[in-house]
């Protein structure tokens, strides 16, 4: 079994021994922080980012969104997300980032020149045991380096469900991981936006675009109306002169409890990658290229 997968699996069973572990880590910069970040893939170009733009902006917060085609964590050298980061208006008037990545990522990781000299590749395709291992450090570096510019929260959206059945059972792995590393940073926390599967025309209505994988206006609308409470309740109060629709406000944004389903699944994902490990120190690793059953595609989608 390689060092990778074994870190990740033991980081994976640290975290389930202790699930409270970060529950009273305190948030960053003060309680009236009024601006807002909406940053990631297309999406947040599209219905979903002004879905929630128009719901912050009349919760009286300042906001900036960034949509960025074909963006992810798993091809730098085409997008590279940090140095976009970096560019946007981050600070201790921050409220939240709302992050929305990973439809992009289930290929090949690029490897940075420091990782290519340690893995002997240009390239660690999805195969390989250690893909998960470097893939939930790059998100959890990614979600902390927003944390340390000052933002009180970084709200991950994980990947909504999508109609491609390859790709779906694909993003399984990447919304597992994009928690588990959310969870191990000092300010982030995923939200779930699962519950269109087996539910993508409803009433006559596509929640889908053709493509299968974007939103339309009512799909977006509908997974907005299922983490909507979650979301405001960990983006905090609403700035001065406007109450929430219950007219209470929201609980104090300590991090939410570990899911059970989220605990299981992160179980699972260890135990994935250690059996991963083991099937790949028997057999050959592939190449650069290869993949289960055909060639990487290194593919730039939507």
């Amino acid at each position: 079994m390689n060092v990778a997968s074994v870190g990740l699996a033991c980081f994976c069973l640290t975290l389930l021994a202790s699930p409270h572990a970060f529950a009273n880590q305190p948030l960053n910069g003060a309680a009236g922080s009024s601006e807002a970040l909406l940053v990631g893939s297309s999406s947040m170009s599209q219905s979903l980012g002004r879905i929630i733009t128009r719901e912050l902006e009349q919760r009286g917060f300042r906001v900036t969104r960034k949509g960025v085609p074909a963006a992810g964590l798993a091809r730098p050298d085409y997008r590279d997300m940090n140095e976009i980061v970096e560019d946007l208006p981050i600070s201790n008037d921050t409220a939240a980032v709302f992050v929305y990545l990973g439809m992009n990522d289930a290929q090949a990781l690029w490897l940075e020149p420091r990782e290519q000299r340690a893995f002997g590749r240009r390239f660690l395709p999805w195969s390989d045991a250690r893909w998960d291992g470097l893939y939930a450090r790059r998100a959890r570096d990614f979600f902390e380096r927003i944390c340390q510019r000052g933002a009180q929260r970084t709200i991950v959206l994980l990947p909504v469900d999508v109609q491609r059945f390859r790709l779906q059972r694909r993003l399984k792995r990447i919304r597992t991981l994009q928690a588990l590393a959310a969870w191990s940073s000092s300010c982030a926390v995923a939200l779930s936006t699962a519950g269109d599967a087996g539910r993508f025309r409803v009433s006559g209505v596509s929640m889908r675009l053709r493509d299968g994988v974007h939103m339309s206006l009512p799909g977006a609308n509908a997974v907005w109306r299922r983490i909507r409470l979650q979301a405001l309740r960990l983006v905090g109060p609403e700035r001065p002169g406007r109450s929430l629709a219950t007219g209470r406000e929201p609980p104090e944004r300590g991090r939410p409890e570990l899911p059970t389903s989220l605990a299981k699944s992160i179980s699972r994902t260890a135990g994935q990658s250690g059996a991963r490990a083991a099937a790949s120190s028997r057999t050959p690793g592939p190449s650069p290229r290869g993949n289960e059953g055909g060639a990487e595609t290194h593919a730039q989608p939507r």
